[in-house]
């Protein structure tokens, strides 16, 4: 496997992106590495580069990108079975949901109005977190991104064509 990834890297508002390399991660207990096969350019990741998300998600430097499938690179001790019970491993292709692991099931939005996908405390891949901190790949728009542990992740068919992707 590689040492070092590129990724496509949001520096700020209306401003054109840098390709950037950053070393891959090692991958810890219950996380995931991706090598990237696909991801989307969605409504959400434009509003996000014209600035009309508010910001209140970016940390810049940032990698965009939260309709990902990829091809599992490396897998961290424990993880060996996607969120259905389907065994994964190494060379297996999945997709993931834009939440970074699970909601806190304690603030407003989770407990009391019944809406963990606003959960106050949600952290997304694509948007959240700044590429300049290790583990670096954390949107689709690169080579690899990092699953951080109690990501759900679900097994694609071996049978669905690359261009189902």
């Amino acid at each position: 496997m590689a040492e070092k990834g590129k990724a496509a890297v949001m520096v700020g508002f209306k401003k054109p992106f840098e390709v950037r390399e950053y070393p891959l991660p090692k991958v810890e207990p219950g996380a995931i590495l991706v090598k990237m096969l696909s991801a989307g350019v969605c409504g959400t990741d434009v509003h996000t580069w014209l600035g009309h998300t508010g910001g209140k998600v970016l940390s810049f430097p940032v990698i965009l990108g939260h309709e990902n499938v990829g091809e599992i690179a490396a897998l961290g001790e424990g993880v060996e079975r996607d969120w259905t019970g389907e065994p994964i491993e190494v060379g297996d292709r999945i997709t993931w949901p834009t939440t970074i692991g699970r909601y806190c099931y304690r603030c407003y939005n989770c407990v009391v109005a019944g809406i963990p996908n606003k959960c106050l405390n949600r952290r997304t891949y694509g948007a959240a977190l700044s590429c300049d901190k290790p583990p670096h790949f954390t949107g689709g728009w690169a080579q690899y991104c990092y699953l951080f542990p109690e990501t759900a992740v679900f097994k694609l068919p071996k049978d669905l064509p690359a261009d189902a992707l």
